[in-house]
């Protein structure tokens, strides 16, 4: 059974929520607890209609499910956090790294950077 978008995004959310649960107390892992608030702004923005996935501490979006690498195409937009809790836009082609598009402290200024560069 393929998940649906809502169920894709309403599980990002609940990964999400851990995550920053899990980097509220202090530790050796250095993301700040921020994903929550990126990923609820994004679902609310052009980028919901992208299926959301993580790799790291990246929201990166797809056509569709991903249940094989081959299901759907990847978007090269990407929105990862950094150590000193920005948020940090780059595109990706896959092949020559990453090209740091803009970096922010505000989760929404990032996410309407990211649709921008999409739609």
């Amino acid at each position: 059974m393929t998940e649906s978008l809502d169920d894709a995004w309403d599980r990002r959310a609940a990964t999400a929520a851990h995550w920053d649960d899990r980097h509220r107390v202090p530790s050796k892992i250095w993301v700040p607890p921020i994903m929550l608030d990126l990923v609820n702004t994004a679902r609310a923005s052009p980028l919901g209609r992208f299926y959301p996935f993580t790799s790291h501490a990246w929201l990166r979006f797809s056509t569709g499910p991903r249940v094989e690498p081959w299901d759907a195409e990847v978007l090269p937009i990407m929105i990862g956090l950094t150590p000193d809790a920005h948020y940090l836009v780059a595109n990706s082609d896959g092949a020559d790294g990453l090209e740091e598009i803009l970096k922010t402290t505000s989760a929404a200024e990032a996410v309407a950077r990211a649709a921008q560069l999409i739609t």
